[in-house]
């Protein structure tokens, strides 16, 4: 089994309070529930894959969502201090898909983070899948969804298997005045358990403790202006874990308490089309809470861009889309971030409709 240094069993928090998401969402430093939509909008809001933009005629509509994140450099935040990301480089991957047929929608979007420290390998799994419906002509959409979370560790040759789920709701209101929107989502906690029955563990469990979020964004491109604007602003608040520890000090046997209190993260972000149908340019901020007692939070600063590359019409038409190429990168103190591969869809004008 995977060996702790700690007095007893314990629980993981695996709240991540860094924005580790797909290339746009970092860029815009975590911040879009606003507008979320499709299968990137999955991360904010179950409502999300019903969520379509106005200019959308056809009944039905599918997208698709990939960023290939890498976290370095080597020891880019000590182990002993956040306990947020461990001294080893390592990365993750986004992944998602949502479609929707008339007024309803459905999707799903997987997200795989790696860690390393030392001999110890752990891979930490957060998805999403999720349906919902719009109404008022589109400019409210309503989604349920299911959250789950998965863990896998090997050391010393011995592995272990976390497994949980829990409920999720979502609600996003669009075009309410002048370009505005707005959102809202509710999350209840996850515990990821040991799989096989009667296994002795180190660890009772990994949680995500209740999660809400609000979100509003602003947009001019209703008015069709040669360079559309959108900015965003959200505020996450994530719930306290009892008896919860950090997965990195766990691992380097430090016992650091993680997740004693609740924590609020703010988000801001903004995103120009600096060359019509052709090039956005976005750039954020957030500051990062720190759900341990050993040191204080940081402000990170995130910028990024989308470049239209080609059309892809595939399945008689069935695939029909603009394939974009997206990058971010998320700095702060003792930390990067740079999500350098990211495959998206070129979408213009308003959301919900």
């Amino acid at each position: 089994m995977l060996l702790l240094a700690l007095a007893h069993a314990a629980t993981i928090d695996a709240t991540r309070v860094l924005v580790l998401a797909p290339a746009e969402i970092t860029a815009m430093g975590g911040a879009g529930l606003g507008f979320a939509r499709g299968a990137n909008g999955l991360v904010f809001n179950p409502a999300a894959p019903v969520n379509r933009r106005i200019e959308q005629t056809k009944t039905w509509g599918l997208s698709l969502a990939f960023t290939q994140l890498a976290l370095g450099p080597e020891k880019q935040t000590d182990v002993a201090n956040l306990g947020e990301v461990g001294p080893k480089a390592g990365g993750m991957a986004n992944l998602g898909v949502a479609g929707f047929w008339r007024n309803y929608g459905a999707g799903l979007v997987y997200s795989g983070l790696e860690y390393r420290y030392g001999d110890a390998l752990v891979n930490v799994t957060e998805g999403h899948l999720a349906a919902g419906g719009s109404y008022a002509d589109g400019k409210v959409a309503i989604g349920l969804g299911i959250r789950g979370l998965s863990a896998h560790g090997e050391r010393d040759g011995n592995t272990l298997d976390y497994s949980g789920s829990g409920g999720e709701f979502g609600v996003l209101a669009s075009r309410l005045w002048d370009g505005w929107n707005l959102g809202v989502t509710a999350r209840s906690e996850v515990r990821a358990v040991p799989v096989a029955a009667g296994t002795p563990y180190a660890l009772d469990a990994a949680v995500l403790p209740w999660h809400l979020a609000l979100g509003v964004g602003w947009t001019d491109a209703e008015h069709a202006p040669p360079r559309p604007v959108r900015v965003v602003g959200d505020l996450t608040i994530d719930g306290a874990v009892d008896d919860g520890y950090a997965l990195e000090s766990a691992l380097a046997g430090e016992g650091i308490r993680r997740g004693k209190k609740l924590t609020v993260t703010p988000h801001v972000g903004m995103e120009v089309e600096a060359i019509p149908r052709r090039l956005r340019v976005r750039a954020g901020s957030y500051f990062e809470p720190t759900r341990t007692a050993v040191a204080p939070g940081r402000l990170h600063g995130t910028t990024g861009l989308e470049v239209r590359l080609f059309r892809l019409r595939l399945f008689k038409g069935f695939i029909d889309t603009e394939l974009t190429w997206e990058a971010a990168v998320d700095a702060a103190p003792g930390y990067l971030n740079l999500a350098y591969l990211g495959i998206g869809s070129w979408d213009s004008g308003v959301v919900g409709g």
